[in-house]
């Protein structure tokens, strides 16, 4: 497995485990209404991207000319706003913290996947 598809299938795996975290942290309880709705649409999603890329950024990972931040921060991005949708419709069922993350993990790997296909093939 190439270094590339490593990092950002963990990258993935990560962003949505932690937009499900916060989205659930926001929720203020049992009630997704409101300003917290607004604060875990608009804002999670680049928070988490943000942590994400500065976790990923690293001297080992420059050394080895892997991704670079503003393409990683964008593609974690987009995932993690994809991301919401999932963890939104949990959060309507009532799911507890776990499930929340467990389903944001998959959600995170499920929509990185389009960005990884070009790195299968190297």
């Amino acid at each position: 497995m190439s270094p590339h598809l490593k990092q950002f299938l963990a990258g993935g795996t990560l962003t949505g485990a932690v937009t499900g975290l916060f989205v659930d942290a926001a929720s203020y309880g049992d009630e997704l209404s409101g300003a917290g709705a607004v604060f875990a649409f608009l804002v999670v999603p680049g928070i988490t991207a943000a942590v994400l890329t500065g976790i990923f950024r690293n001297e080992k990972n420059r050394a080895k000319r892997l991704l670079s931040p503003r393409w990683l921060f964008a593609r974690l991005l987009c995932v993690a706003y994809l991301t919401t949708f999932p963890v939104f419709g949990v959060l309507a069922g009532g799911a507890t913290v776990p499930q929340v993350v467990l389903v944001g993990a998959i959600s995170g790997t499920f929509w990185a996947m389009p960005f990884m296909l070009p790195f299968v093939s190297r």
